[in-house]
């Protein structure tokens, strides 16, 4: 439910912003560095075995164990990342990144810890929750540190199309669509008096004037190609 105002549903809208947020956040675990992040952190775990798994587990036993723990720890970590993001805008950059790392790191460290609870240490002792949460934090520290220089140094290994396309995906020119919750914009074209909308699944016709429509896109970048011709930059080859 939400309050109408000014012909648009308020209450959905910051709904939807919200499931963009959350989509664009987990969307960014398909970029290149965070695949490169995942799988080299995997691979020193499974070689390394790290809290006494390398004596106790055989190599299959440590590729189960460890990339069950990385796999769910990035997937719930990036919940705890979602969360800041969808709290706090860009303006307050530093407090989200901040709440973001320590939601994060928590919710690792609680996943790890109840992971480590298996029955596979037999007599050896199993690690403790502050341990844990000491190594955990020294890690995410330096994965984002990482993370941070392959941002500056190789933008293009950061963001994802899917990611790009996620950024804009609700533009006011997309309430005019129904259901356009997991639609983006890809390009424009003037057919008679009425503008053609084309998303990654099909195609709209709106009454309205091309300038107008341009308008509504709210900042999403893209190129006018010719007088009656807009596309998205993110569907661009």
């Amino acid at each position: 439910m939400g309050c109408r105002h000014g012909g648009i549903w308020t209450g959905w809208t910051v709904n939807n912003n919200k499931l963009i947020i959350l989509r664009k956040t987990y969307a960014s675990l398909l970029s290149p560095i965070c695949l490169t992040i995942w799988i080299v952190a995997t691979v020193v775990a499974i070689v390394a075995g790290p809290f006494g798994t390398f004596s106790v587990l055989a190599f299959l036993e440590r590729l189960a164990f460890w990339g069950l723990i990385s796999s769910t720890s990035i997937v719930l970590g990036y919940a705890g990342v979602a969360v800041a993001n969808m709290l706090w805008s860009d303006d307050r950059a530093i407090t989200r990144n901040l709440v973001g790392a320590a939601l994060a790191i928590l919710v690792i460290t609680t996943n790890v810890w109840a992971i480590s609870q298996m029955p596979v240490w037999g007599p050896e002792e199993r690690p403790g929750f502050g341990l844990l949460m000491s190594y955990i934090t020294l890690i995410t520290g330096a994965a984002s540190l990482v993370k941070y220089l392959a941002q500056t140094a190789l933008p293009w290994a950061v963001e994802t199309p899917v990611a790009k396309n996620i950024a804009h995906a609700s533009p006011r020119l997309m309430r005019r669509i129904p259901d356009a919750a997991d639609k983006f914009v890809l390009h424009l074209s003037v057919q008679d008096h009425l503008v053609e909308v084309t998303t990654q699944e099909e195609t709209h016709l709106i009454r309205m004037r091309f300038r107008d429509a341009l308008d509504e896109l709210d900042g999403v970048e893209g190129y006018r190609v010719h007088r009656s011709h807009w596309v998205a930059s993110s569907a661009v080859d």
